[in-house]
């Protein structure tokens, strides 16, 4: 069922395929190698990639305030420090028929307001942006890697700096990516 954009009720005579990519995102924890794993083999790719849902959820988790107001502030007597690394597979690339976090957008219009979805990607793309700022100014290091695809200009400025944005074309760099950021984070810990 879909929604008259004019009077916002409910048109039965309309019907829009639902594509629906829903994963349960999970709280910052240790990991097993094999746990992860198993988590990573239950996502379905399917396209229609938002980077700004991925940034504000990221954000959420490492806030100390908000949803998950839980995230401490000092552990052990030392402060911590808090980075996102927002690692994509693909371009911005939202569809007005793509069951999101927000609804199918043609019908919910939480996203583009009122009317038709043309001004749906520059809406994505300045909340994207934004969520990257606020980020930055919550004092979160922003590292951002875009894997098998192009570095965006939009990409590129969301990292906290230059050197925090680059490209992996396969696993041996992502890998190599991986262990120079974890490198230059000291309370950071990656194990293979």
């Amino acid at each position: 069922m879909s929604r008259c954009a004019a009077t916002g009720q409910a048109d039965p005579t309309i019907e829009v395929p639902l594509v629906a990519l829903v994963e349960t995102a999970v709280r910052l924890t240790a990991w097993t190698r094999t746990a992860m794993q198993n988590y990573i083999n239950t996502l379905d790719p399917l396209g229609g990639t938002y980077h700004d849902i991925g940034m504000i959820w990221g954000t959420r988790m490492l806030s100390s305030g908000g949803i998950f107001a839980d995230s401490p502030d000092t552990f052990g007597g030392m402060p911590v420090s808090r980075h996102i690394i927002f690692m994509t597979d693909g371009q911005l690339a939202p569809n007005c028929n793509t069951y999101t976090a927000y609804g199918v957008e043609q019908n919910d219009m939480r996203v583009t307001g009122a009317g038709t979805c043309p001004n749906q990607y520059d809406r994505h793309l300045q909340r994207f942006k934004m969520v990257c700022n606020a980020a930055k100014s919550m004092n979160i290091s922003i590292w951002v890697i875009a894997f098998g695809t192009s570095l965006s200009t939009d990409l590129q400025q969301c990292a906290s700096n230059t050197n925090q944005a680059s490209t992996s074309a396969d696993r041996a760099a992502l890998i190599a990516r991986f262990q120079q950021i974890g490198s230059q984070i000291g309370a950071l810990r990656l194990t293979q």
